[in-house]
């Protein structure tokens, strides 16, 4: 092949994973930027009540936040996980064939990963589970999707997702005060 269209080549693979991870990029963003805007209200909700709490107090409350899955441990989180995708799959109104519950990635903050099989009626369904999947609390991150099926003619979606959920800290001096 000659250098010129190898080049071009190059080029034509290189721009669409430049715009990829330029939004993957900015979906972070976003998402960190809802974090800190989170974190200040809850600050500012602290100071309208008097509170002006340490440094320490505000990371307590704010590991508190609902984004993130308490539990008793990571077999528990596991298990609570379990629980939710089922919930939240049936409520959308899809049919869940598995769910499987990966490792827990050292944090901060400890990381969940779930990879689960279900089958949607249509795109509506798999709409609803999305949304609840990620703005539910707590957020599930969507890490990878798979979707075949629901060509013409009624064919149910069959989707396959890697999901994952963020874990509350498991500092040993909170542990009295989450019930552990």
């Amino acid at each position: 092949m000659n250098p010129r269209r190898l080049g071009l080549l190059l080029l034509a693979l290189l721009v669409p994973a430049a715009l990829l991870l330029g939004w993957l990029l900015a979906d972070a963003e976003r998402r960190r930027a809802a974090l800190a805007r989170e974190r200040d209200a809850l600050v500012r909700a602290l100071a309208a009540h008097g509170e002006e709490g340490t440094e320490a107090e505000l990371a307590r409350r704010f590991a508190a936040l609902p984004w993130r899955l308490v539990a008793e441990s990571p077999t528990v989180a596991g298990a609570d996980a379990q629980a939710l995708v089922t919930r939240r799959v049936e409520a959308a109104g899809g049919e869940l064939v598995s769910v499987r519950v990966g490792e827990t990635e050292a944090g901060p903050p400890p990381r969940l990963s779930l990879e689960v099989r279900l089958v949607a009626a249509d795109h509506r369904v798999l709409r609803d589970l999305l949304h609840a999947l990620e703005y539910g609390r707590p957020a599930f991150l969507v890490d990878w999707l798979e979707i075949r099926g629901g060509e013409e003619g009624g064919v149910p979606l069959a989707v396959d997702l890697a999901l994952s959920l963020f874990l509350a800290d498991t500092d040993p001096r909170l542990e009295g005060e989450r019930g552990g």
